[in-house]
This record gives structure tokens, C-alpha cells and sequence, in this order.
């Protein structure tokens, strides 16, 4: 099939139009590819940054548990002096009994 002068005619003002299509989707495809390198490198930003934030969580567990250690030793020393307290009672307790047991005679 061969191109007529009548088609050729009209092929020949068509031809910047059509370049211009191609440059716009040349363009579109560069513009597409510049937007995922740059939503990869912000999502890599991210990720680094909830990495570096998963240490802080550590560092506050830790904190924690150091926490509950304290409250558990005062607790302890607190548990300590009531038993003390307990003891001392018990025995002014006996010795109040035993006081009242004796009898005492001066001759």
C-alpha cells in the first residue's frame, strides 16, 4: 500500500502534533519515575525513623522493670519493720504476762 499525495499532505501537518504527544508521555513517564524514587526515599526516612524510635521503647522498658524493683525493695523494708514492730509487741505482750505472773516479797 503506498502513501498517496493526498494522505501525504495530511501526514506531514500531523507530524508535530504527534511528536508532541510523544514528548508528553516520554515526559509523564520521567515525571512518574522521579515521584517513586522520591516516595521510596521518604518511606526508607520513615522506617529508619521508627527504628531508631523502637530503642527509646527498650530504654523506657527497662525504666519500668527498674521501677517495679524499687517499689517491690520498699515494699521489703516495709514488710521488714512491721514484722520488727510485730516481734516487739509480742514480746512486751509476754513480758506484761509474765510481769504479772511473779509474785515480789520484801522482808
Amino acid at each position: 500500500m503506498s502513501i498517496r499525495s493526498v494522505d501525504f499532505q495530511v501526514l506531514i501537518p500531523k507530524a508535530p502534533e504527534v511528536q508532541k504527544i510523544k514528548h508528553m508521555e516520554m515526559e509523564n513517564y520521567k515525571i512518574n519515575q522521579q515521584i517513586n524514587i522520591t516516595q521510596d526515599s521518604i518511606k526508607k526516612s520513615q522506617d529508619l525513623k521508627r527504628i531508631n524510635k523502637s530503642d527509646k521503647t527498650y530504654s523506657v522498658v527497662i525504666n519500668r522493670d527498674e521501677e517495679k524493683k524499687k517499689k517491690r525493695d520498699k515494699y521489703d523494708k516495709e514488710d521488714k519493720n512491721n514484722r520488727k514492730n510485730d516481734k516487739k509487741e509480742k514480746n512486751e505482750r509476754n513480758n506484761y504476762y509474765y510481769a504479772g505472773s511473779k509474785i515480789d516479797i520484801k522482808i
